[in-house]
């Protein structure tokens, strides 16, 4: 199936229309601060990923002024052999946002090989 570069990015805008969305990224927000990224089932989000064994994409804008690439680079080595980290040059912290057509050349293959 060919992808439509217009056709995912519109998808990818559609829940920002969404009533309320805006409440849901605070609570998301709050929950990353104040709890060392607690999410639905309570468990830190690192701990749930190690405990887990599907493999994992990690996409990093070398330029990120607000994570270090080095923390995508840890988690990567924490993760071992079935994460694969793809540093992506001139783009920062949103970069599904910033580089979209560079962020679904990795992303779209690497969810190809590995969909169930």
């Amino acid at each position: 199936m060919k992808y439509d570069i217009y056709y995912i990015l519109a998808r990818y805008r559609r829940p920002s229309l969404a009533k309320k969305w805006d409440v849901g990224l605070l609570r998301f927000a709050r929950a990353m601060a104040v709890g060392g990224a607690e999410l639905s089932t309570g468990r830190p989000t690192l701990e749930r990923l190690l405990g887990s064994s599907f493999p994992i994409l990690i996409l990093h804008g070398v330029n990120d002024a607000l994570v270090p690439v080095a923390a995508s680079r840890r988690l990567a080595a924490l993760l071992g052999p079935r994460a694969t980290l793809v540093e992506l040059d001139g783009c920062g912290h949103v970069p599904h946002e910033e580089c979209p057509e560079r962020f679904l050349d990795v992303a779209l293959p690497w969810l190809r090989t590995h969909a169930r």
